[in-house]
Order: C-alpha cells, then structure tokens, then sequence
C-alpha cells in the first residue's frame, strides 16, 4: 500500500514538471528549443534595425491580433468495442502579439488565448499561451540578426513567414491552426 502510494506520488510529481504552465516569455524562450513541439531559427537580415523592426509591427499588427474561430467536425467512431458518437464543436481563440524596443534589440510576443471549447491541461497566462516569440539584434550596418521561438503545431505557417515579414518580403497573413 505504501509502495503504491509513493509510486503514485512520484508519477504525479514528474507529470507535473512535464506539462508546468509557460507563464512568461524567457521561460518560452527556454523551453521551446529542447521541445519536440517547439522550433527555433535563428537568421541574419541585411535591412536596417528600424525598417525590420517596423516591417515585423506592421504584419504582426495585421495579421496576429485577431479572433479566430474553428469548428470542428468528427463522425463517429469505434474505441475498446464501443461506439463513440461523433459531433461538431467549436472553438474560439484571440491572438494578441506586441513589439517592443530597448536600446538594440527588439522582441515581438505573440499569445493565443482560448476562449472556451477546448480543454485546458495547465493554467494559461491571462493573455494566452505563447505561439512565438522573436528577439532582433541590431548590427549596425551589417543589418540584423533574429532568434525566432515558436511552436511547431498549427504554427508552422507562422514561423516560415516572420523571416519575410522582416525582409519586407511578404505582406501575407498565415492561415493558423
């Protein structure tokens, strides 16, 4: 009885360290590179430190602060034998991005909320669980360097197009989830 109680206990404790909420963004910056859900790329810009920066404002202004909604369909199926009914759900998430500028660098967050629909694992900040984050380093006239950190699920799209945003390559907004 005790053995199972402490087995259960570590169990508990090590699922826990596993799916530990994200609550800020050095921790996403952390994390994100050793996730197997998570992408990192870091690449050099010749454009100057001010047009990149208001490039990636600009986009990430237009295309990642908004509401998105998604319905979901799904028939039925079988599992263990028994039947499960199939169903439509829908599901509301807010993205809100912000760019901000100290000194030499530069860093964009993006956050997605979930607005009821989905079933939430851990506790999410308040203004959502973070989809990217992109820090810019100016070099003076050999342009600049970004890390980007995102994730890998659903925001692929994402995280192939801010490259081009701070190009000034690309005006497109990516089509997310």
């Amino acid at each position: 009885m005790k053995l199972r109680l402490l087995v259960l206990c570590l169990l508990g404790t090590l699922l826990q360290a596993c799916v530990s909420p994200i609550l800020d963004p050095q921790t996403f910056r952390e994390r994100i590179g050793s996730s197997m859900f998570g992408y990192t790329k870091e690449f050099n810009s010749s454009k100057s430190f001010s047009v990149a920066v208001a490039n990636l404002k600009a986009q990430s202004a237009k295309c990642l602060n908004k509401t998105l909604q998604k319905t979901q369909s799904s028939g039925g199926n079988w599992q263990g034998g028994m039947y499960m009914a199939g169903g439509t759900s829908t599901i509301t998430y807010t993205t809100k991005s912000s760019v901000s500028v100290q000194g030499n660098t530069a860093s964009l967050i993006a956050q997605e909320k979930n607005n009821g629909g989905a079933i939430q694992v851990v506790k999410e900040p308040p203004d959502g669980n973070y989809i990217v984050v992109v820090d810019i380093t100016d070099n003076g006239k050999a342009g600049v360097t970004a890390k980007l950190y995102g994730i890998r699920a659903g925001f692929d799209p994402l995280n192939e197009i801010i490259p081009k945003w701070i190009n000034g390559e690309s005006k497109m907004c990516p089509e997310l989830h």
